[in-house]
């Protein structure tokens, strides 16, 4: 039961909403596509077209387009060790257990600045900025360490089996999708559905009904045969 809670209503509904962001936005999908070809795609000798896994997640920063759609992971959760209270309303009692929604913790401005509740395809990518004296640049580890949809030490969800597996499949499904398909509604406009909120066991709200699309195969892969394979990498 919890493996298909995990794969259908988390993932599934995660999925979804990575393909709407990146194909209702063209210049995104071109840059996605581009990233794709040029850092995880390999032609073999007898013309397979294969897609990396490894190669995708360590050398195609822009496809973490999932993170700015993916809050899919449970609520976080962590004991309290200490009495505390929070904002002078809240009692917090040692030895209880604080539940924290991670759909609030994405849209977090002190992580993701102002337009925390707007979507950012480059949102989770890691940024630089220049320090004041010297002019050098370091890396702001503020935006990698906002993104806590898959909890948070020390009941983050498990590596292998949980938070990298769920990644990766949605990783390799849209940069699948996106080489060889065109994807749109089947009445051109691209408007966001109406989102389930009744749903209790994915933060990830599917969608409340159907979403009518049209798929085009693209001319450039046509007929083309396709593979995945993987490469051991940093994970």
């Amino acid at each position: 039961m919890p493996l298909t809670v995990g794969l259908l209503a988390k993932t599934a509904p995660a999925a979804f909403w990575a393909h709407f962001e990146l194909f209702s936005r063209p210049k995104l999908l071109e840059e996605v596509r581009e990233e794709v070809e040029q850092n995880a795609l390999k032609v073999a000798p007898d013309g397979t077209h294969m897609i990396d896994l490894g190669y995708l997640r360590d050398n195609c920063p822009l496809l973490s387009i999932t993170r700015s759609t993916t809050d899919k992971d449970n609520n976080g959760n962590d004991p309290v060790c200490y009495p505390e209270c929070c904002s002078r309303k809240y009692f917090l009692k040692s030895g209880t257990m604080l539940f924290m929604p991670a759909k609030q913790l994405g849209r977090d401005e002190s992580a993701w600045g102002n337009s925390a509740g707007e979507f950012n395809g480059r949102r989770s990518m890691r940024s630089t900025t220049a320090t004041e004296n010297k002019g050098d640049m370091r890396k702001d580890p503020r935006r990698t360490g906002g993104f806590m949809a898959f909890g948070v030490s020390p009941s983050i969800c498990a590596g292998r089996h949980g938070r990298h597996f769920a990644t990766s499949e949605i990783l390799a499904l849209v940069a699948m999708i996106a080489l060889r398909y065109d994807i749109a509604p089947a009445d051109r406009l691209w408007r966001a559905p109406q989102r389930m909120n009744s749903a209790t066991t994915s933060n990830m709200s599917p969608i409340d009904g159907t979403f009518p699309v049209t798929v085009k195969k693209r001319r450039k892969y046509e007929g083309k045969s396709w593979q995945f394979e993987i490469t051991e990498g940093k994970g």
